[in-house]
């Protein structure tokens, strides 16, 4: 079919019945590229011996990885999580860091981390966190970019979780995700 022009610029392209795909001058603020890590098993971080407010990678761990990106976007990070912890009264301290640049704290956090939430009687689990960050990554490893989430709690000694509460000998699981989208910068 051939390609979409504005001046010079070559802005969308297609070729025989592909579908078209945005060129190398896609206009700023386009999402170019989508992916999306859903998950429905228990994660957790810390445990027993872990100390208060240090972050630990969930196991297993919780990262989502976007291939195929260009040098100079951004990427919007969504996070739609389900969280607990294992005693009442508790703050759970999110992080985000990015993987392929030397494991960078993302974003500007505070004393309560990244984002997060405490609430009276976390530990009866299913508490809904969402958090969004636009970030725009010091470089991509071939094109792809890598975020992790870790977690800390406000105390020594105790677990995060994530999708999982158990309560008075019952037991629920949810579903959370992390997703990535590329805009174009």
């Amino acid at each position: 079919m051939g390609d979409f022009k504005m001046g010079s610029k070559t802005v969308m392209s297609q070729s025989g019945t592909s579908n078209p795909t945005w060129g190398a001058n896609a206009p700023t603020g386009t999402i170019l590229n989508v992916v999306q890590n859903q998950f429905n098993n228990t994660r957790t971080a810390g445990g027993g011996s872990s100390s208060k407010d240090t972050f630990y990678s969930f196991s297993p761990a919780v990262t989502c990885t976007i291939s195929n990106c260009t040098t100079g976007n951004k990427i919007l990070i969504s996070c739609f999580l389900h969280v607990s912890v294992n005693e009442s009264n508790r703050a759970i301290k999110l992080r985000l860091i990015d993987k392929t640049n030397s494991d960078a704290v993302i974003g500007s956090e505070g004393a309560g981390g990244l984002f997060g939430v405490y609430q009276q009687y976390i530990n009866y689990g299913g508490v809904p966190v969402s958090y969004e960050i636009l970030y725009t990554p010091p470089s991509f490893s071939s094109g792809s970019f890598q975020v992790e989430l870790l977690a800390a709690v406000d105390d020594g000694g105790e677990t995060s979780y994530l999708n999982y509460v158990a309560t008075n000998n019952s037991s629920r699981e949810f579903s959370s995700n992390i997703i990535l989208k590329e805009i174009a910068g």
